[in-house]
């Protein structure tokens, strides 16, 4: 018990970065604000390594974005790990680099979201001074608000007691250790309750973030104050089980179903992509927003090429209604400036964007790319 004290109360996380990109004086003058929508499509490489890679041409999608005069970049991820790449993002600053050697998980996204933690970064006191309320639509692989921290889920306040039934469905692995080698899981084997895919492993239903967002955000009152969602959709990202059309389908244990489980999963987020556009633009139509990838998929003929293309992400961005519009910012964006140029974008300040640097993770040390 100490030891857990000590650990995950007493300690002042090292993960955590000092506030510096707003000044006092900064955050006092700022008057006008827009709500910011970030959205990390896990595992999402950029269009064009994608439309290479599988001879695709994405025209309908090309279109649309075009027709909606938002920006997209082919751009280069800051690290190759999800948590590492929320971590840094939520401190608005690279967090690690070649001379950090083990990453203890207990400093990082998502358990430094706990309510005891999360005020220390960056970016939660940024918004918290700006009297910006954070909501976070998240996955439960790595990490949800209603297993972390229930203040970041939506409507938690009108529907606390379901919120909280969530959460106990969530830790459903509990009550299977209890009835492990009894009867009872005789009994769920004989009704084939453990035979479906999504019956062994429901937590992948969650994975649809961008619609569950949508869902929840029917009837949201904007005039309650300003906003800061933080969306991760775990898609397109494995296990594959959607199809181009976004009907489910169980993943399947072989090495075919990479590509072309990939292949259907992208075209899928490219729909729910349109779909989430759609929705801000009539709701909420003077917000900015961020669609990315947190890193690429990973595909190549050996290790080299495979950590290479797992740097390649898509970015796509409405920032096209501020003061950020003509900013030149080819060769800049990955998680950590594109959430400091939301901030900025929002809020009519002029950004301050960081030197662009990539990491690849190999085992547990970080390399530089060049």
């Amino acid at each position: 018990l100490v030891s857990f004290i000590k650990k995950d109360y007493l300690i002042t996380n090292n993960s955590f970065k000092t506030q510096t990109y707003f000044s006092e004086n900064q955050i006092n003058e700022i008057k006008n604000k827009r709500n910011i929508y970030y959205v990390v499509v896990d595992a999402m490489t950029s269009l064009s390594n994608f439309n290479t890679t599988f001879n695709e041409e994405s025209a309908i999608f090309k279109e649309f974005i075009k027709n909606k005069n938002l920006d997209y970049y082919d751009t280069t991820s800051a690290y190759t790990s999800t948590l590492i790449n929320f971590t840094s993002a939520l401190n608005l600053d690279y967090t690690y680099d070649e001379t950090d050697k083990i990453f203890d998980r207990s400093k990082m996204f998502p358990e430094t979201m706990k309510p005891h933690l999360a005020n220390n970064y960056p970016l939660l006191q940024i918004l918290k001074s700006l009297e910006i309320n954070f909501f976070w639509e998240g996955v439960p692989h790595p990490g949800t608000c209603v297993q972390y921290n229930l203040d970041f889920c939506l409507n938690y306040k009108k529907k606390k007691l379901e919120i909280i039934l969530d959460r106990f469905k969530m830790n459903r692995f509990i009550l299977f250790a209890f009835i492990k080698n009894t009867p009872v899981e005789s009994i769920m084997y004989r009704f084939k309750l453990f035979k479906k895919y999504k019956n062994n492993y429901p937590e992948f239903e969650e994975n649809n973030s961008i619609d569950k967002f949508i869902t929840k955000m029917q009837n949201f009152d904007y005039n309650d104050g300003n906003y800061f969602f933080l969306i991760h959709h775990l898609s397109p990202h494995e296990p594959y089980i959607y199809k181009k059309n976004c009907s489910y389908q169980d993943p399947k244990k072989n090495i075919k179903i990479y590509p072309d489980g990939y292949r259907e999963a992208y075209k899928c987020v490219l729909k729910k992509i349109m779909n989430f556009v759609e929705f801000v633009e009539k709701n909420d139509p003077n917000a900015v927003f961020a669609i990315q990838g947190d890193h690429g998929g990973g595909f190549g003929k050996n290790d080299n090429e495979i950590r290479d293309d797992l740097l390649k992400t898509f970015t796509l961005l409405k920032i096209n209604n501020t003061n950020c519009k003509k900013l030149d910012l080819s060769n800049k964006l990955d998680m950590i400036n594109n959430v400091r140029l939301l901030l900025s974008c929002a809020t009519n300040q002029k950004p301050n964007l960081l030197k662009k640097k990539s990491y690849l993770q190999i085992k547990e040390r970080l390399i530089e790319y060049q």
